[in-house]
């Protein structure tokens, strides 16, 4: 019941719906005129492009990317890049862990949704972050040194738990020394 107005707002209507709207006058109690009747079809929602990009659990090697949604998406797509190399990859689900990234570089994140059928949003604004460096050791030190045998130890910066050894007699370099994985402790005796 509107009385008074010329004007009103129906609320709660469903994206991408057929509606019929109608009108009639009340002139008194039991006295109505005739509906007049319109048709509309309301709008499908529109494809809004994600914001809050965020980066979390980011390791050497791989980031957690995180974003808000406008809730009418069915997937998204994440473009990153770093130096030059620019890679897209679908989403299903927010957020998404991107891999086999490469320590130590700073990467620009966009993101964009799907609506369906074609429908994509413009892209996010860019996001940086940088995936952790793997540094490397040091004081380096041989100890021990007996004719068949030493023991090295070094310094391993702070959360690092596992290091690769190269030992070969003069002239083999690190690449083609026989190698050994020592982890938990910084010290190997090499026998």
């Amino acid at each position: 019941d509107v009385t008074n107005a010329t004007t009103y707002t129906f609320t709660g209507l469903m994206p991408e719906t057929d509606y019929v709207l109608g009108v009639r006058a009340i002139c008194e109690e039991g006295a109505v005129s005739g509906w007049a009747t319109r048709n509309i079809t309301t709008p499908e929602l529109p494809c809004i492009a994600p914001t809050n990009i965020t980066a979390t659990d980011i390791t050497y090697t791989s980031a957690s990317i995180g974003w808000t949604a406008s809730g009418n998406e069915v997937s998204w797509e994440v473009r990153y890049a770093v130096a030059g190399i620019d890679t897209t990859i679908v989403a299903e689900t927010n957020p998404v862990v991107l891999e086999n990234l490469y320590s130590g570089d700073e990467y620009q994140v966009w993101v964009r949704a799907f609506c369906g059928a074609d429908t994509y949003s413009d892209w996010s604004e860019g996001y940086t972050f940088t995936t952790a460096t793997c540094q490397t050791v040091s004081n380096l030190a041989a100890n021990g040194i007996t004719s068949s045998s030493a023991t090295i130890t070094w310094t391993a910066p702070a959360g690092q738990t596992k290091w690769e050894l190269s030992y070969g007699m003069q002239g083999v370099d690190e690449e083609h020394g026989t190698k050994v994985t020592v982890t938990v402790n910084p010290t190997f005796t090499i026998e």
